[in-house]
């Protein structure tokens, strides 16, 4: 009784909202703008997709994630999804004003809306009656949702869902223990349907996402999991719409769906529970990036189209992070040794595509990197570092020198076994779990590509003579904080400053950084550069 009062009283508010956008009269005129475009020479199948960014502009494919930009929407893009499906034959366009009809939708194949908004315009009752004829008359539908009813978008988009066999509950998802990346909500999924969008999908994360009601259901958290109803009294995030995090007794127990596939009619409809899973630095985070491809191919009807797309490379530089050594250091940010940032940083630069997976890829990247592992690396991951380096590319270990375990040693001694590591009275240093490396404070640092010179609060004072990239300097000394050794035909990059790739060097995610994170900021973003252009 409790819950339908609350949905009855949220459907009235969304009244209010009927009419409300951002500042501008979206609905003033009908306009589709050009989103990408299949590469010149293509010749192959095309399936035509529209994004609506009438309803949704949040994670639109035109936020490019740069040096620049630290807004959320900015950082969540969906830039790279887009890039890599316009490649190979899935061309797009935006829908920025007016209204979707039957007659701009006959134009398409494909339909994406991202996570609607209260900021911008409800759907009409003739906007949903046309989504719902398309996707029956043979049409696709790629919808974002998200967790609870957060920007009111699960009250929008059930008014059409619904009808074609998924509907959003106003929960959370929650999991706990193994299923737990960072806390209670970013986690791991790992269990899935067999069909087509989940071919070749072993785990999938989200940063906080939500659950829903389908008979198609394709990926669910785990037994020990729940979904935590949004209380709107919870005065700890009220605007956020969370739940309080406890299981309550009349919360359902896993496995519940955070993602569906369903057919209706002659057309297929695919929904995911989190609007940061295929975002710019999130996509290539372990397997997001396959279902997420896997679902454009599906809906298209093109999954039996020779390669998968979620196989085919992208283009671009392809860095491989062995998230497994570092027990998911990349998607953490609560405590002062994460690395969310740094994954984050690495996708500002527009060549690079960063890899943070478990295993190694479907096809050979340009460099490996591990940042601080704690867990040795494994046969499997050697095995493609070795074969990057064969190939002419790069091995990265990103170490901070008060944190050393002895998965750094071993994982550098597979490749360096004599790094010629010297500390600051000039005697041999070599990693090793309780080596102490002394501080070096005040220290200036030129970083060649931006042609700027930073001064640095602290370096760890190590040397590697006849190996400097990097050399900091100061009063009392130098560090070279990055080390290069030829290793067959590529070579091996040692950041002895890793300290300056932490969470608490960077600031908080999504903020822009201030004081000395200004600094490691634009010494991590040459970092990346030198990893691109060498």
């Amino acid at each position: 009784m409790q819950r339908s009062a609350l949905l009855l009283s949220l459907s009235l508010i969304n009244l209010l909202w009927l009419f409300a956008c951002d500042g501008e009269d979206v609905r003033a005129n009908q306009e589709i703008v050009v989103g990408g475009t299949v590469p010149a020479g293509y010749d192959g199948p095309i399936t035509r997709v529209l994004e609506d960014n009438i309803h949704s502009t949040k994670q639109n494919s035109s936020l490019i994630l740069s040096e620049a930009s630290f807004r959320y929407s900015d950082t969540y893009g969906y830039t790279r999804f887009f890039d890599h499906a316009n490649a190979n034959g899935y061309p797009h366009d935006r829908i920025t004003g007016g209204y979707l009809t039957a007659e701009v939708l006959a134009d398409y194949d494909v339909l994406v809306i991202n996570l609607v908004h209260d900021t911008r315009p409800d759907f009409t009752e003739a906007e949903r009656r046309a989504i719902v004829d398309f996707v029956h008359g043979g049409g696709g539908l790629f919808l974002v949702a998200d967790h609870t009813n957060v920007y009111r978008h699960a009250e929008r988009v059930n008014r059409f869902l619904t009808e074609m066999g998924v509907t959003i509950r106003y929960e959370s998802a929650v999991d706990e223990g193994a299923h737990s990346v960072e806390g209670k909500a970013w986690i791991l999924i790992d269990d899935f349907a067999e069909h087509p969008v989940t071919a070749g999908v072993t785990e999938i994360s989200f940063l906080t996402g939500g659950t829903m009601d389908s008979a198609g259901g394709m990926a669910f958290i785990s037994e020990q999991g729940w979904g935590d109803f949004w209380n709107p009294n919870n005065e700890e995030k009220p605007v956020g719409m969370y739940g309080n995090w406890i299981k309550d007794e009349d919360e359902d127990y896993g496995p519940l769906a955070v993602s569906a596939a369903v057919e209706y009619g002659a057309g297929r409809v695919f929904v995911i529970g989190d609007q940061n899973i295929f975002g710019n630095p999130y996509l290539y985070f372990i397997d997001n990036h396959k279902i997420a491809f896997n679902a454009l191919e599906w809906l298209a009807k093109r999954e039996n189209e020779g390669t998968p797309l979620r196989l085919r490379r992208p283009n671009g530089f392809h860095l491989r992070i062995d998230t497994r050594a570092d027990r998911f250091s990349m998607s953490q940010v609560f405590e002062d040794t994460d690395h969310f940032t740094f994954l984050i940083n690495l996708s500002r630069h527009a060549d690079m595509i960063a890899h943070a997976t478990r295993a190694p890829l479907d096809y050979l990247p340009d460099a490996f990197l591990v940042a601080d592992p704690i867990d040795t690396v494994d046969a499997s991951a050697l095995a493609e570092a070795d074969a990057v380096l064969a190939a002419g590319g790069q091995v990265v270990l990103v170490q901070d020198p008060a944190r050393v375990t002895p998965a750094t040693a071993a994982f550098l001694n597979h490749f360096v076994p004599e790094a010629g590591l010297l500390d600051a009275d000039g005697a041999p240093w070599s990693y090793a779990e309780g080596a102490y490396a002394p501080i070096l404070e005040d220290v200036t640092l030129e970083l060649p590509l931006r042609g700027q010179t930073h001064t640095y609060p602290a370096c760890p004072a190590l040397t590697c003579p006849g190996h400097a990239l990097w050399t900091a300097t100061g009063d009392d000394g130098a560090c070279d904080v990055l080390c290069e050794y030829a290793v067959g035909q590529g070579r091996v990059l040692l950041m002895t400053a890793g300290g300056w790739f932490n969470q608490d060097g960077l600031g908080t995610f999504h903020v822009s950084p201030t004081g000395a994170e200004v600094y490691h900021f634009r010494a991590q973003m040459e970092f990346t550069r030198m990893l691109v252009e060498w």
